[in-house]
């Protein structure tokens, strides 16, 4: 009659306690794995931030470079538009990223004049 007891009102404190210590270790294991995983992805999310600023500039200048083939083909001046100059009959853009006076990043890119949209 005592296991019948035992078995439909669980105490909380059971007299077994074989199983306690390796389930507390895998349990706390856990917490200090994910805990661990969150701590790295924070620390890591600002240098995702700064690498993702050179994507930015770098499809800043393409996007510009997309203007000047379309003014070109409007039949416009695409130096009186853009902030770019023209050299040599090619356009040249520049664009940089810089932080505390310092430059980080610096895109230069030739664009020969009348050169069709890729396709």
């Amino acid at each position: 009659m005592k296991k019948n007891l035992r078995f439909f009102n669980p105490s909380i404190l059971p007299e077994s306690r074989n199983g306690d210590m390796p389930t507390l270790i895998l349990v706390v294991g856990i917490f200090l794995v994910c805990g661990l995983t969150v701590f790295s992805l924070i620390i890591s999310l600002g240098s995702f931030e700064k690498s993702f600023g050179v994507l930015e500039n770098m499809v800043a200048v393409n996007s510009m470079a997309d203007q000047i083939r379309f003014y070109e083909n409007v039949g416009l001046d695409p130096t009186s538009f853009l902030d770019i100059t023209k050299e040599n009959n090619a356009y040249n853009i520049t664009s940089k990223k810089t932080e505390k006076e310092k430059i980080v990043f610096y895109i230069e890119y030739i664009i020969p004049a009348n050169t069709p949209a890729p396709k």
